[in-house]
């Protein structure tokens, strides 16, 4: 029970660290650590092997979620050490078996730790299996219940516990000199953990020799829902402190068979959870070893894991991808398949809307791609939604965010991948024009910081008898510029970024293009370059009969287009 209450602690003091925030982007009184929690939170290890721990830290605001790593335990002398950035416990070849302590402290805050049980065995140390009978059986209004546990080493004894029980007179006692048969007395108020499918009741029998290896039962107060609900867990749900419980819900396509799809990080993580468990030492459907590469297309099995072993598939590149789970063969599929185009809108969340929600709607260019243009304040800064956030608020963890440190400078005319599961934002260090772009097929973002707009441009050509003093054109939108008139045949002409005088080529500079005289393309856009000085020669020309022609010319998508008026 106490691990539930942890839960609802944290979730309750995440939601009032949220309630009311304004800015999303500032630091806040509220900024602490409630706690870690390291995972595997107990794994054994062979002489000569390494493992990889990992931390969940429940962190609320600003509160940073590093940690520093530590053993102990491990004899002086033999070389066994924790890398204390990585969380990789190396265990020299000649550690003495033994049990070692590791250790995830909070860089935030030093009082808070969390810890895993590591026994080491010799590498030559034959297998040791505890198994139960039964390991599921009802209730069904019964006082008691026999199990028997099943020792693979001769003469092995165990001993039983019971956990999750909600009556203080449910409890379990050997019923046999050899210890491997014991009877569950049910108190008369039993009604197990309502918390869970079934509401079970959990027996274990662990090895007395080997107290790492042990098997687990469920007596189920309740009936279960088999086959009829599954959850993804993993980095497609996480929180500010890490992976959240119980995960993802998962679409049920068929009886047994559950799908999730949507956008990963490269090297992202994930499991099942079949019974949607809300504490990490229960059952899941995994694969046999940890960090197991995915391979894509083809269906590969999983393993029912007890214990709270946390065995990981890991995907080998970012992208959106479709994932099966089959309860019926015990086996998951994943394909990676093309961003939801057509359902997906997204939002500029931070600086430039003053970290208010939705956000700023983002344009949709393409299928695959959304821009904004704007002006950003110096150190702005700005991640981006994929849901309408006017009614879910700051919670869920639909972001498209940074994969580097919160605020971090966003790099310029560069793609930068993004992090499906953070909410770390980026920043812009100069303030100015920006153009921010969004690939939600590649998972990548751009940056380019532009000039400020243009108040005035003017039309220079043969539509102005080449009178350098141009004519003024309109500005319906900022940066964007219109002329209408009458053209005549084959007319060149350029722009004019700054007011001259008649006479006046070689002041200020021009928008034109290269080479000279180079024809448009009536009713598509060109691109159009700065040019300083006379730009003689750097014209555009309309190779048709002369008309009437609207001119439109965008500063900041750097575009022109010329079209035939009706």
């Amino acid at each position: 029970m106490s691990r539930r209450f942890w839960l609802a602690l944290a979730a309750a003091v995440f939601a009032a660290a949220f309630a009311g925030c304004d800015s999303g982007g500032g630091a806040a009184a509220g900024d602490m650590v409630l706690g870690v929690t390291v995972r595997p939170g107990e794994v054994t290890v062979e002489q000569g092997e390494s493992r990889r721990f990992e931390a969940e830290v429940y962190a609320t605001g600003n509160a940073t979620s590093d940690v520093t790593w530590s053993v102990s335990g491990n004899a002086p002398g033999h070389g066994t050490f924790i890398n204390t950035a990585t969380g990789v416990l190396s265990v020299a070849s000649s550690e003495p078996p033994g049990l070692l302590t590791v250790t995830a402290r909070s860089g935030f805050d030093g009082r808070r730790y969390g810890t895993a049980l590591v026994p080491v065995v010799l590498a030559s140390e034959p297998p040791v299996t505890v198994g139960i009978s039964p390991a599921t059986v009802m209730a069904g209004g019964r006082g008691t219940i026999e199990f028997e546990a099943l020792v693979s080493v001769a003469g092995g004894l165990v001993e039983w516990f019971v956990s999750e029980n909600s009556s203080d007179y449910t409890w379990i006692a050997p019923a046999s000199a050899d210890t491997l048969s014991a009877l569950l007395i049910i108190g008369a108020d039993e009604t197990g953990n309502p918390y869970e499918d079934g509401s079970p009741v959990i027996v274990t029998a662990r090895s007395v020799d080997f107290p790492y290896r042990y098997a687990r039962a469920r007596v189920l107060f309740a009936e279960p829902t088999p086959l009829q609900r599954m959850w993804i867990v993993g980095d497609m749900n996480r929180g500010p402190g890490g992976w959240l419980l119980p995960g993802a819900p998962m679409l049920p396509q068929a009886p047994g068979v559950f799908v999730w799809g949507g956008a990963l990080e490269r090297d992202a993580q994930f499991r099942f959870n079949p019974r949607g468990a809300v504490t990490w030492y229960e059952d899941w459907y995994a694969p046999d070893a940890n960090y197991t590469p995915v391979i894509l297309g083809g269906a590969v099995p999983m393993t029912s894991l007890s214990g709270g072993t946390g065995n990981s598939w890991i995907i080998p590149r970012a992208g959106w991808y479709t994932i099966t789970a089959d309860r019926n063969e015990m086996t998951v599929r994943v394909e990676r398949t093309g961003s939801p185009a057509g359902d997906l809108d997204l939002w500029l969340v931070g600086s430039p809307g003053g970290w208010t929600l939705p956000g700023v709607p983002m344009t949709r260019e393409s299928d695959y791609t959304f821009s904004w243009t704007g002006e950003m304040l110096a150190n702005g800064n700005f991640r981006f939604s994929r849901i309408d956030r006017a009614a879910d608020g700051w919670s869920g963890a639909d972001w498209f965010a940074s994969t580097g440190a919160d605020n971090a400078p966003a790099p310029l005319a560069a793609d930068v991948r993004m992090s499906v599961s953070g909410q770390n934002t980026w920043s812009v260090v100069e303030a100015g024009w920006y153009t921010i772009t969004v690939n939600p097929d590649t998972l990548t973002m751009r940056v380019v910081r532009l000039e400020p707009p243009l108040e005035n441009l003017w039309i220079v050509g043969a539509m102005t008898g080449w009178d350098s003093a141009g004519i003024p054109m309109a500005s319906p939108a900022e940066g964007v510029f219109v002329w209408e008139g009458t053209v005549p045949a084959s007319a060149n002409f350029r722009f004019s970024r700054t007011q001259r005088g008649s006479g006046d080529w070689n002041s200020g500079s021009w928008f034109g293009t290269t080479p000279n005289n180079s024809p448009v393309v009536l009713g598509g856009e060109v691109p159009i370059s700065v040019f300083v000085g006379s730009a003689s020669y750097n014209n555009w020309m309309i190779p048709t009969a002369g008309g009437q022609y609207r001119i439109t010319v965008d500063q900041f998508a750097m575009t022109l287009r010329v079209e035939a008026m009706q």
